[in-house]
């Protein structure tokens, strides 16, 4: 997303320069709103604990090659691109329809939105926030946004929930997965709903979703790319078991941070202790005392 913006003192995005009239207005509407209530709980977070934060940007639940969002993050612009390509007014609403479906199950967002409420709530980090349902299986959107807007009661925690609530549209989505709509000129029809909605509506959604995907890598991408030097910050009482403890951030150029670096005493013995995501390479640099990596070649 090439589009340059301005930060008001009070954490309010908005465009530097007007965008072209080409793109659509839901989403050129949207995205700041978006940018805005997702950098609002991000600072919230950071303010109420930088060492959750900072595993909560890390993803340090999965390792660096097998995060299902990193492939969705590489191809998501180029899908993008392609969609306003297109030609021919079905392949543009059928692309349009898959692109709406796949952001809409992306499991990370919900994850990670819900993490930095905890976190901003004064609770640890939390790997997985989302249990499964009785039969095993992932919760639908719908429930998430749900058990979301349960965490809690704070303005600029609800607000972050806006653009997954304003995306969300359960039959669209059943319809999506289930290859059960018609194109029929300007309505979508949706026979397993028996109902039907204009081409406009489901693209409003289409657009909405689009604006808090990209607003949420943007603010993220934005969050991690403060962070261009190892720094040290004070580890909570839960991990280090006595205050005023510091412990050292682990950053990639061109990235920010991979992890976090400590140590622990057992009787006279020093133990290292990494938390995070990092290559085999950047492990053995720890190992050496670096915690200063250079660039991926993804990055």
């Amino acid at each position: 997303m090439n589009i340059k913006w301005t930060i008001s003192d009070d954490g309010e995005w908005s465009f530097a320069e007007p965008l072209p009239l080409t793109f659509n207005p839901i989403y050129s509407r949207d995205l700041p709103r978006y940018l805005t209530a997702f950098n609002r709980l991000f600072e919230a977070a950071k303010a109420k604990s930088e060492f959750d934060f900072i595993l909560a940007l890390v993803h340090k639940e999965r390792d660096l090659y097998s995060d299902p969002f990193e492939t969705t993050k590489r191809i998501f612009p180029k899908i993008i691109a392609l969609h306003a390509s297109l030609p021919n007014y079905d392949l543009e609403v059928t692309i349009g329809l898959w692109l709406y479906g796949h952001i809409v199950e992306s499991y990370y967002p919900y994850q990670v939105v819900a993490d930095l409420i905890h976190i901003a709530s004064g609770h640890p980090h939390r790997t997985l926030v989302f249990e499964r349902d009785g039969d095993g299986a992932e919760l639908s959107p719908g429930r998430k946004i749900q058990q979301l807007r349960q965490l809690t009661s704070d303005p600029i925690h609800r607000a972050a929930l806006r653009p997954f609530r304003e995306s969300w549209n359960a039959n669209l989505r059943n319809a999506v997965f289930h290859s059960n709509y018609t194109i029929v000129g300007d309505k979508v029809r949706l026979p397993g709903m028996r109902t039907e909605m204009p081409v406009i509506t489901v693209m409003s959604r289409v657009n909405r979703s689009v604006a808090a995907f990209e607003a949420l890598l943007h603010v993220e991408d934005y969050h991690r790319r403060r962070y261009t030097r190892p720094v040290e910050i004070e580890a909570p009482v839960y991990f280090a078991h006595e205050a005023g403890t510091s412990v050292t951030v682990l950053v990639r150029d061109n990235y920010g941070p991979v992890g976090i670096y400590s140590t622990v005493r057992d009787i006279d013995v020093e133990s290292p202790v990494i938390l995070g995501r990092m290559t085999r390479s950047e492990y053995e640099l720890v190992q050496k005392g670096i915690f200063h990596f250079p660039a991926a070649r993804s990055d």
